[in-house]
């Protein structure tokens, strides 16, 4: 088994994160529709637009942890709570036909349907959940609120605090940081969504929240939703309450924070109320009635097995090999969404993967025992691109290079595979043929030049340069620059005229220190 790498772990769960989450671009979006509802609702047209409508944001939306809700494409769940200055005992149908009317005209025409406890804006790639309610207690930040539901079984009014439980939550995730101040004008129809936090400013434990929901929905989804999964709000306040002792590592966070809801999950749910105000009670949902034998619920019984499953897989992902953790991480978190952060672990972990505690300590071997050892390691990654090209071998390429100070600057020296460049040193690649006939081309007239570069490392992975692509340069030499520390090469496919690739060199290694 391979050592615990606890750094390439976390550049895979954090490119994976990256994936789910809403983009800044999407963000924005999601941003710019949430405003132009709260705008269309407030038109003279608008039915509610007399109840002085004001609209924010609840829910993951508002607490950051939005990701998509399917591993085919991007699609993302927006939550809006809409107050308008209305009677508490209005029917709920009443209520909710009353939005469907004032939204479903215009530019919204035939986007819209009615929930039991919302109306839905609907768009390609997300839709905005607008939830009527009434305040409750004016001047208090928590803003309790009665919301209208629709549903037979349950109460037609229901207590809740979403801005109440998003302070709250902020609090317990966000301690270090600063939280963003609301100034809200007293006639205001829309609060301001505070800007996304990148990746890398997000705390763990908010980022290690995402993962687990991406899992819940993954689970979900295999099942196809013949089980009630955990709403998105219970699971938030039940990580929340996770101390993670200012542990930094995301696999580490994540791991802990798995057990935390495993011992949770393990007894009786009982009643879990909102911490923002009490009357909000997080459970009246789920995980409903329990079985006359079963020690819990069978909603919160498939969560428990679901949760083991995960503190398995990622148990396993510590010391797995690269196609191992491929699997694994498909497995947990999609496919398509998995793909680039595999990359980042076998990039990461390449050193490793050839039985090395560091990159250090293959670079220093790499040095020490040139082109001989060279040939003992396997200089192949899963995040190379495939040739596009038919394969029909029938000429001859090799690879050879120079160094210099700078692009085209002057020779330095020659290397050979597996040789020695320093950081910000340039290299030249060439690809050097054999000519079919004395003093003719090297390659059949017509071909053309195709170089895949290929990095390793940390440093590479860290920054998102591990490539595997083919260059957009081709042609008879490839100018590369040495900026991070690490084991890196290059290989020239020679592709006729017709297409095909009629000749390709081996991998020339080069060790960047």
């Amino acid at each position: 088994m391979l050592n615990y790498d606890q750094e390439a772990l976390d550049a895979a769960l954090y490119e994976i994160a990256e994936k789910i989450q809403l983009s800044p671009s999407k963000y924005d979006l999601a941003k710019e529709r949430y405003r132009a509802i709260a705008d269309h609702l407030n038109e003279r047209e608008s039915e509610v637009a007399k109840f002085s409508p004001h609209i924010y944001p609840q829910g993951s939306f508002r607490i950051q942890t939005t990701i998509s809700n399917s591993d085919e494409k991007d699609e993302f769940d927006i939550d809006l709570i809409l107050e308008m200055k209305i009677d508490t005992n209005n029917d709920p149908h009443v209520v909710l036909d009353s939005i469907h009317r004032s939204l479903n005209r215009g530019r919204y025409k035939g986007k819209v349907e009615k929930k039991r406890r919302c109306v839905q804006v609907q768009y390609s790639d997300m839709h905005l959940d607008v939830t009527p309610a009434v305040l409750l207690a004016k001047g208090l930040p928590s803003r309790p609120c009665q919301i209208f539901d629709c549903h037979p079984e349950r109460e037609d009014h229901v207590q809740a605090a979403p801005e109440g439980f998003a302070l709250w939550f902020d609090e317990r995730v966000l301690p270090s940081q600063v939280l963003e101040a609301r100034h809200l004008a007293a006639k205001a129809s829309v609060d301001p969504v505070p800007d996304q936090k990148q990746l890398d400013e997000k705390p763990p434990k908010l980022v290690a929240l995402q993962l687990i929901k991406r899992w819940r929905d993954m689970q979900d989804s295999r099942r196809k939703g013949n089980i009630e999964k955990i709403p998105s709000i219970l699971l938030s306040k039940l990580s929340a309450d996770y101390l993670d002792e200012e542990d930094r590592s995301l696999y580490s966070v994540l791991s802990h924070m798995t057990n935390h809801l495993i011992r949770i999950m393990s007894h009786d749910l009982g009643i879990v109320l909102n911490p923002s105000y009490e009357p909000d009670e997080l459970t009246d949902r789920w995980p409903g009635e329990r079985r006359a034998s079963a020690a819990v619920p069978s909603n919160q019984e498939y969560f428990l097995e679901d949760l083991k499953l995960l503190k398995a897989n990622l148990e396993e992902m510590a010391g797995a090999s690269a196609k191992r953790h491929r699997e694994l991480m498909a497995n947990m978190f999609g496919e398509r969404s998995s793909s680039s952060g595999t990359a980042l672990y076998e990039g990461s972990n390449f050193a490793r993967q050839q039985g090395f505690s560091s990159d250090k300590a293959l670079i220093e071997r790499l040095v020490t025992g040139g082109h001989a050892f060279l040939k003992s390691l396997s200089l192949q990654t899963s995040y190379e691109k495939h040739p596009q090209w038919p394969m029909m071998p029938n000429c001859f390429v090799q690879v050879t290079a120079t160094i210099h100070p700078e692009k085209h600057g002057p020779l330095l020296r020659q290397i050979e595979n597996g040789g020695a460049v320093g950081i910000e040193e340039h290299i030249c690649f060439r690809a050097v043929g054999r000519p079919v006939r004395p003093n003719g081309p090297s390659f059949p007239v017509g071909s053309t030049i195709h170089w895949r570069v290929t990095n390793t490392g940390k440093m590479a992975a860290k920054k998102r340069q591990l490539r595997g692509d083919f260059s957009n340069e081709t042609g008879k030499s490839l100018w590369e620059h040495a900026a991070y520390e690490g084991v890196h090469w290059v290989q020239a496919f020679v592709v006729d005229a017709r297409g095909n690739c009629i000749g390709k060199s081996e991998r020339f290694c080069i060790v960047v220190s």
